[in-house]
């Protein structure tokens, strides 16, 4: 399915001339599914029930301030080149009394849910997604945990990793963990900047390494350009790396969501220059990383302070690529995606 399809054929479709009844249109001829809209202007997501082998969800209704969940109900649609109404009954997804950029992130969402879940699936896995989209939608409205420009940097590296699966598993779905991938005791931190010189905020403790472990630093210049991708563009590319069916395309939306929380619709509108972050990120050894005295008072639990990586040599990403099981991963393609 192409990015954004539901949003589109949403935009195809006029408010509905008779009450009660709702303007459709289906995803293809013939899908179960049909993206409506209803006299209050409202989105909706409809999977249409099978009358020989009604589909039995586990989940009641769900209600939300801005998204609604029925697993059965009776509706009235009219399709799109067709004159005569149809009932049938339908599990529906609303997102109502919404603005424009809500109605297109709730179907960018559910673009997401029909894709994992295709035109025959189990109830089962569909009380399973519904659960996911329901706390993708609670994330929307919680703290924001990171900044734009550094989860979209870890993006990047998630999209060019030579192992997307192996990449995705070993990120964080903490924003607050020390390291943002980790495998075993090799580990990596992603940092940006869109300053003019190549200086990151750390910690002490990021630039700390397990004894007979690996550590590296990636860091990314970014430039901010309207063109240029944003979050919710280079999470979309990532995803089609990964199994449509499978875990690490759920997890990922996840980590994506409660990482953004409220500040959603930056993901959208904060773009930066693709080709020149790929042309600028550098790989350095963890142990080369200017420090400070590792020799804290023990009344010291934290120590953070600014580098600059100006004059520090960096690797080869083929030379980082081949001194363990995650660099391998995150590295190994590098030279192909520039």
């Amino acid at each position: 399915m192409r990015r954004r399809r539901l949003a589109e054929l949403f935009r195809s479709l006029n408010l509905p001339r008779d009450t009660g009844a709702l303007n459709a249109v289906r995803l293809f001829p013939t899908s179960r599914y049909r993206i409506a809209r209803d006299e209050s202007d409202n989105a909706l997501v409809l999977f249409e029930l099978e009358k020989s082998h009604p589909e039995s969800s586990q989940l009641g209704p769900i209600r939300l301030r801005h998204f609604e969940y029925e697993p059965q109900l009776s509706a009235t649609v009219l399709d799109i080149g067709t004159l005569k109404p149809q009932t049938s009954n339908f599990l529906v997804l609303r997102c109502r009394e919404a603005d424009a950029d809500l109605q297109a992130q709730f179907l960018e969402l559910v673009e997401g849910l029909v894709e994992y879940l295709g035109e025959q699936p189990s109830p089962n896995e569909v009380d399973e997604a519904v659960r996911d989209l329901v706390e993708l939608f609670r994330s929307m409205s919680g703290p924001s945990r990171r900044t734009i420009s550094g989860l979209w940097a870890e993006l990047l590296v998630l999209l060019d990793a030579a192992d997307c699966e192996i990449a995705g598993a070993a990120w964080h779905s903490d924003p607050n963990e020390q390291h943002d991938f980790v495998v075993g005791n090799e580990q990596v931190e992603v940092k940006s900047t869109t300053a003019a010189v190549r200086e990151h905020e750390v910690t002490l403790s990021q630039l700390s390494v397990p004894t007979g472990g690996i550590g590296f630093m990636v860091s990314v210049m970014l430039e901010p350009h309207d063109a240029g991708a944003s979050t919710n563009d280079l999470l979309a590319e990532a995803l089609t790396r990964l199994s449509a069916r499978g875990e690490q395309r759920r997890r990922l939306r996840a980590i994506v969501a409660a990482t953004i929380g409220e500040d959603w619709r930056e993901a959208d509108q904060v773009r930066f220059n693709i080709s020149r972050a790929r042309s600028s990120r550098l790989v350095y050894d963890m142990s080369a990383i200017p420090t400070v005295d590792p020799r804290v008072p023990p009344q010291v639990s934290s120590v953070r302070f600014v580098v600059d990586l100006s004059d520090t040599v960096s690797l080869e990403p083929d030379v980082a690529a081949r001194r363990g099981v995650l660099p391998a991963a995150l590295f190994g393609r590098w030279s192909h995606a520039v």
